[in-house]
């Protein structure tokens, strides 16, 4: 049995609307239903409408909510969207729309047009189709997570199906820098452009897509402008004076320091990760990508005695864990200490 009664806001001061009902605070109902505790607003300002109501629960016939279908297309452009809303890096909003692509395609094929319809059982095999190392594996678990983790928070599924999926084992592998004469070697069998491209990833520590998409005025009195810290402090690092002036004679095309003729900034990166590949195997360099001239820069400042903590800063790193993870065995003075302590037990 069910009961109705108006819920009065604080602005509700008429006593004699209370009483006859004319007020126009919404209708709610509270009693059982089937031994089921109810106490839920109508949705409803008329005390009719609200007796048809608490007719039809008490009676089983209340038409069923109708829920608005989310497609996993408009869901995915949406998570983009709030991505760009909330300035997030590029390149990580460039790997949610690569995310995204994927996942489109996925439903496409699996013909899950509503994102309700993604189970437990869609995300494991939509992961199954991921390639990569296991760490790269693992960053794209999290953006998946994210992504309905976003769809959760809006009402759009009431749970998260990648929530359970657990990330692949990571086993760290050492750090392994250029040496001296490897890049020599490469900078060798590269042509003009490439070399000025390979110079800059090696003594700046820019990330690859970083500095493909590079423009002149990000570099003021032979300084590079990397990024302003959270402090609001900009970070700029210096660079090779021959390198500036090779950079000089560069012909920008489009505004960019390296995008070549027929060449969009965002493949320009792949266009010199061909480049690097054919260099280095005509030196028989075995394991060259363009990240190895990211880790040669900080090794060599390492090496040089510079603290971890301001090689991080250099890296654009936001926690100094991740730089601690990759570079650690790499700190000069960790090592001369390690020496010491040998040493001393002789």
């Amino acid at each position: 049995m069910l009961t109705l009664y108006r819920r009065h806001k604080e602005t509700c001061k008429n006593a004699a609307d209370r009483y006859y009902r004319k007020c126009k605070c919404a209708v709610w109902a509270e009693g059982t239903v089937e031994t089921k505790y109810v106490r839920r607003s109508l949705k409803t300002r008329s005390w009719e409408r609200g007796e048809e109501i608490k007719r039809q629960i008490e009676n089983g016939t209340e038409p069923a909510k109708q829920v608005p279908v989310t497609t996993v297309e408009s869901a995915v452009d949406a998570f983009v969207a709030d991505g760009i809303a909330r300035n997030l890096n590029r390149n990580t909003i460039a790997k949610y729309k690569l995310l995204s692509g994927r996942l489109k395609d996925f439903a496409d094929e699996n013909r899950i047009a509503d994102i309700r319809e993604f189970t437990n059982a869609h995300a494991i095999a939509f992961r199954g189709t991921w390639k990569g190392a296991p760490r790269t594996q693992a960053k794209t678990l999290e953006r998946f997570r994210s992504f309905f983790g976003f769809c959760v928070q809006n009402d759009w599924i009431t749970k998260n199906p990648a929530k359970g999926i657990k990330a692949p084992t990571i086993k760290p592998s050492p750090t392994l820098p250029f040496s001296h004469t490897e890049v020599t070697d490469i900078l060798k069998n590269a042509d003009f452009r490439s070399q000025v491209f390979f110079r800059l990833l090696l003594h700046s520590g820019l990330r690859i897509m970083d500095a493909a998409q590079l423009r002149p005025e990000r570099i003021e009195g032979g300084k590079l402008f990397l990024y302003t810290q959270k402090t609001g402090t900009a970070v700029k690092l210096p660079l090779p004076p021959d390198l500036i002036a090779d950079l000089a004679k560069l012909t920008l095309v489009g505004g960019f320091y390296f995008v070549v003729e027929s060449e969009l900034p965002s493949s320009v990166a792949e266009y010199y990760r061909v480049k690097l590949g054919k260099a280095a195997t005509k030196v028989k360099v075995k394991g060259a990508h363009p990240h190895r001239f990211r880790d040669t820069f900080a090794v060599r400042l390492l090496e040089k005695g510079v603290p971890l903590e301001t090689v991080s800063v250099l890296l654009g790193h936001t926690d100094l864990k991740t730089t601690q993870r990759s570079y650690s065995p790499w700190v000069k003075s960790l090592q001369d200490n390690l020496e010491a302590a040998v040493q001393r037990t002789w």
